[in-house]
């Protein structure tokens, strides 16, 4: 499970992944969320590099994910099983953000967003996972960049 950031927006994020990559990126927000509001109680995924990026900016992640639903409905995904699972998915991060944010939580993005070595790791993944999609948008980066792993 990953949740790419080639680069540091969401939304910019959210504009040049493959249609498979912008699925999986939702899913992998609300596995994350999910984690995260488990009254105290933490499966194994809480031990998770990702889980590990992540905690504590649940807000910052909801946003993120809502950025990814927002461009599935930009795409006009055809299927109305895609649509209406991107609506839930929608609806459900909309009301994690609300709630997070109505407490003591901030929109602050993890100390490692904006981390030039993470964003140039996440273009390699991608690059070696879809060459001919991200050749185009990461033309600069070598493909055999290591995976990076920072904690929040």
């Amino acid at each position: 499970m990953q949740v790419y950031v080639p680069i540091p927006s969401a939304v910019d994020t959210a504009e040049v992944l493959t249609n498979a990559n912008l699925l999986d990126m939702i899913a992998a927000c609300l596995s994350l969320m999910d984690e995260q509001h488990i009254d105290g109680e933490h499966t194994i995924l809480a031990h998770h590099p990702l889980y590990k990026m992540w905690d504590g900016h649940g807000p910052a992640l909801c946003a993120y994910g809502l950025a990814m639903c927002d461009e599935v409905r930009r795409r006009g995904f055809a299927s109305e099983f895609v649509t209406d699972e991107v609506e839930r998915f929608s609806a459900t991060l909309s009301e994690q953000l609300e709630n997070a944010c109505s407490g003591e939580y901030t929109l602050a993005h993890p100390g490692w967003w904006g981390s030039v070595p993470l964003h140039h790791a996440h273009q390699s993944e991608l690059l070696r996972q879809n060459p001919a999609h991200y050749q185009r948008y990461f033309p600069e980066t070598p493909i055999d960049l290591p995976q990076l792993w920072p904690a929040a």
